[in-house]
């Protein structure tokens, strides 16, 4: 019985120990359990480079877990170590941020002051077509309803002008025996088919395209144009043929479209006298207008890597086409299809920096020498004479430089917007740097 006491006495004693050590320390499985969570929270973090991340399980139960360590043991140094780390992730969790300054946003600004100059000149373009077309002879001011192609001869209605302002491109646009059409109307009102395959809609569009890339690269979806053209047949066609659709053959007056107006933005006409085959509005004045906007017209040989990709960006945002060009490696500009798919990225500049992208940041180059042999190098050029750097250099390939520039891109609300991006420049034979392809940054 004294023997059962004992160890009973003994056992209490023990447990009594354990309680006095669990209330002021914590358990180790405890404490490895909220660091292995706050180490996954820390790398998700890393990875995420500054762009704001929602929080998974992981890192909220890394947030619970320290929580719960502190209120239990408010005085130990590694847990008060550990809610300051947790405190710097949930913080880098929101994302990477910069003051958005007024002075950052001028480009926008001007962005809307060039628009304006040339919707100005484009309303008072337009106004004068539609004046000469109201006073030619019979035109069709309002088209619908259409007048019948069974009821009245082609030779009436050849060659009048026809204006219309619902003009939906390029979601009404149909394809048939090899040609692109836009149609207009419907069974009750008749028919007109605008036809894209002339050369009277062709220069007229590709004028809006330059519009595009100079001006405003991202116009209004769905918006509705105003478009002038002139009645040139009657053909029967399918609106809406295509791989998925069908229906019936409907007659209806085929126009060569003319001019193109859109509202508060361009006005756009075939000329067959001009090379271009058409023009905008503002055209030929366009260097002019656009000249005193530029905060910057050339970038010096000796620019820096960051310099020049700064400048690049810079052309981006103030639609300085031209500059932006010349900054781009030549080799990537040498046949018509690389300048044509060119303008396709500038079209995503353009729209990335009117809906994205406000500010950006850039880190300091990474320069690496990726082919010939590089005679301002330093460990290279002091084990190297003069003699020796001229004769290998006679022998090797042309010396070409890659410099790595990252970049941080932030919205209105100074917020990062996704990853950093690469910035991959060139230097052959030490000319001034050039971005690597039309494509970035992205």
């Amino acid at each position: 019985m004294k023997f059962k006491t004992v160890l009973f006495l003994l056992l209490l004693s023990f447990t009594a120990v354990g309680w006095a050590d669990q209330s002021n320390e914590p358990i180790k499985r405890e404490l490895d359990g909220a660091e292995f969570h706050l180490k996954k929270f820390e790398r998700t973090v890393e990875l995420a480079r500054g762009k704001p991340f929602k929080l998974r399980y992981i890192e909220k139960e890394a947030l619970r877990r320290i929580k719960a360590l502190q209120q239990g043991f408010p005085d130990n140094p590694k847990i008060n170590e550990m809610v300051e780390r947790a405190r710097r992730a949930l913080i880098a969790s929101k994302g990477d941020n910069v003051v958005i300054t007024k002075e950052m946003l001028v480009y926008r600004e001007q962005s809307k002051k060039l628009i304006q100059k040339f919707a100005g000149e484009a309303k008072g373009d337009w106004e004068k077509l539609f004046t000469k077309i109201k006073d030619a002879n019979k035109s069709i001011l309002k088209p619908f309803p259409a007048p019948s192609p069974r009821r009245v001869s082609i030779k009436e209605l050849k060659n009048r002008w026809v204006v219309y302002d619902g003009f939906i491109y390029p979601e009404n646009v149909f394809q048939q025996n090899g040609n692109q059409y836009v149609y207009a109307g419907k069974p009750s009102t008749g028919y007109y088919f605008f036809d894209l395959s002339s050369h009277a809609w062709s220069g007229a569009y590709e004028a809006v395209r330059r519009y595009r890339h100079q001006i405003s690269g991202d116009l209004p979806e769905r918006a509705k144009w105003t478009v002038a053209g002139k009645i040139s047949s009657v053909v029967y066609l399918v609106p809406n043929s295509g791989k998925d659709k069908s229906g019936n053959a409907v007659m209806g007056w085929l126009i060569e479209p003319e001019a193109i107006y859109i509202p508060n933005y361009t006005f756009a006409q075939y000329d067959p006298k001009s090379d271009m085959g058409g023009s905008f509005s503002g055209e030929a004045n366009l260097e002019e207008l656009k000249k005193s906007l530029f905060s910057i017209t050339s970038v010096p040989k000796d620019a820096t890597a960051d310099e020049v990709a700064k400048a690049y960006v810079t052309a981006i945002k103030e639609k300085n086409s031209k500059l932006w060009l010349d900054l781009i490696d030549p080799a990537r500009l040498k046949t018509p299809t690389a300048i044509s798919r060119a303008w396709y990225h500038w079209e995503l500049h353009q729209h990335r920096w009117h809906k994205y992208y406000a500010h950006a940041i850039f880190s300091k180059p990474k320069i690496e020498v990726i082919k010939g042999f590089d005679s301002d190098d330093d460990v290279e050029g002091w084990f190297l004479s003069d003699e020796d750097k001229s004769k290998i250099k006679q022998h090797d390939e042309q010396l070409v430089e890659l410099a790595t520039v990252w970049v941080k891109f932030y919205d209105e609300r100074g917020r990062q917007v996704a990853s950093p991006s690469p910035f991959f420049l060139r230097r052959y034979d030490k000319q001034r740097w050039v971005a690597q392809t039309p494509s970035m940054p992205n």
